[in-house]
């Protein structure tokens, strides 16, 4: 369980750096500075949101599972 709490908290800096970047790259490619990493940004914190839910929800259904066995 704790490597993937750890994997958790490198994959959201991980989406934000890389958005950031790429978008930083397009910003000086089209010279549109900082429109698009803000979008790389954005998009990022959305692709870490749903990345951290869809990690998260087989550990909290396993602890469901755990508490009915008790019972």
């Amino acid at each position: 369980m704790a490597w993937r709490l750890l994997g958790i908290g490198w994959y959201i800096p991980g989406c934000l750096v890389l958005g950031a970047f790429l978008g930083h790259m397009l910003d000086e490619k089209f010279g549109t500075s900082p429109w698009f990493a803000f979008a790389g940004v954005t998009i990022g914190l959305v692709i870490a949101l749903i990345g951290v839910y869809l990690m998260v929800l087989p550990l909290l259904q396993e602890e469901r599972q755990e508490g009915k066995e008790k019972e």
